[in-house]
């Protein structure tokens, strides 16, 4: 078991089966060092702060298989974000007693980089120096990707068992898109790209389109295979990560189930739906919380809308968020869904927060 990473602009170097990170990113190194007080330096994970704006991050390596594996299939490049929040989401839902570390995520980014799709309004002698310079121009966009994962996990991704499998990049001959074809992105163009400055997460296994990692259907477990297509895909999947470790914990007790591709199912008749309450900052977020209930009103016979209380800054923003709510009913759900048997659809609760006690108890008489 011992993993040596070595990274070249940072000198970084694993020994005796520990990682270590050099972070300058204030917002990943002070939610990281929340997270470890909280619940993650049982595990041996640790984060020595160097004033207010860097910090050195060491993680234990696998000294085991998995317990789980989480297999992203991202299929655009502007889809690549919405990836972190979905991987901090699996470490917090994971079972307590399992080292971050035996948790493995994979991101295959299936999609195809095509550094040159502006060169139309490149300068002539811009353009000549690019035809060269493909994957280079490649790499530094593949090497922001990676960081904007680390960055939306609010630096999770750099606990777990993590890998990305490269992406393919669009190669031309000529100035003409005709002219290309694809060709994977290597591993030495990223490490030429981090030489150029910039984070560098050696953690994070950087694996070659069509080499070993590109295919985990022989993993064990089974793997939790999510598509992203999507900005909501990352979302809406959320329920079946719960679900699969929940099937993990009941498999520990006994329980033979192992169906993690469904989301758990309610039926009103035998229990009540949940008062569900959710501090929101910004109306845009709600859409992902309207998409999340609108889920659940497919597998359930009740709504969560009605039993959902939004808890918001301020008395002077509610109508900001009445009127995301109004413009989500009828995008989403159309006039149609508005109009059938003339019953006004369920609506959440709004509250402030001075208020959120008293609405929430109202909610859960």
């Amino acid at each position: 078991g011992i993993r040596e990473v070595h990274d070249r602009r940072n000198g970084l170097m694993a020994e005796d089966g520990r990682l270590t990170t050099a972070l300058t990113n204030p917002g990943i190194i002070d939610r990281l060092d929340s997270d470890i007080g909280d619940y993650l330096s049982p595990f041996g994970i640790e984060l020595e702060r160097r004033g207010n704006d860097t910090a050195t991050l060491t993680v234990p390596a696998p000294d085991d298989g998995p317990v789980a594996t989480l297999v992203v299939d991202v299929h655009e490049e502007g889809l690549v974000q919405t990836v972190g929040p979905l991987i901090r989401t699996y470490l917090r839902l994971s079972p307590p007693s399992v080292p971050p570390c035996r948790l493995r995520a994979v991101v295959r980014c299936v999609f195809v980089i095509d550094a040159l799709e502006k060169i139309e309004r490149f300068g002539s002698e811009q353009r000549s120096n690019c035809l060269g310079d493909q994957e280079s121009m490649s790499a530094r966009r593949m090497r922001r990707h990676v960081h904007m994962i680390v960055r939306n996990s609010m630096g999770s991704a750099l606990c777990l068992d993590a890998e990305i499998v490269l992406p393919r990049y669009w190669r031309r001959t000529t100035e003409a898109r005709e002219s290309g074809r694809e060709v994977p992105l290597t591993r030495a163009a990223m490490d030429a790209a981090a030489g150029e400055g910039g984070d560098s997460y050696p953690s994070m296994r950087l694996v070659e389109w069509g080499s070993d990692g590109e295919d985990r259907s022989d993993a064990t477990p089974a793997p939790l295979r999510v598509d992203v297509s999507t900005r909501m895909c990352t979302v809406r999947c959320q329920p079946r990560i719960f679900r699969m470790f929940a099937g993990t914990q009941q498999r520990d007790c006994g329980d033979s189930r192992e169906n993690t591709t469904a989301i758990p199912f309610a039926n009103d008749c035998v229990r009540k739906m949940p008062a569900v309450v959710a501090c929101i900052e910004k109306p845009g977020n709600l859409h992902r919380l309207l998409m999340l209930c609108q889920d659940y009103a497919h597998t359930t016979t009740g709504t969560i809308l009605s039993r959902l209380l939004v808890v918001v800054p301020d008395e002077g923003r509610i109508d900001e968020f009445e009127g995301a709510l109004d413009h989500f009913q009828r995008t989403v759900l159309g006039p149609a869904a508005a109009a059938e048997g003339d019953t006004p659809l369920p609506r959440p609760t709004f509250a402030v927060e001075a208020d959120a006690v008293r609405a929430a108890a109202s909610l859960a008489a």
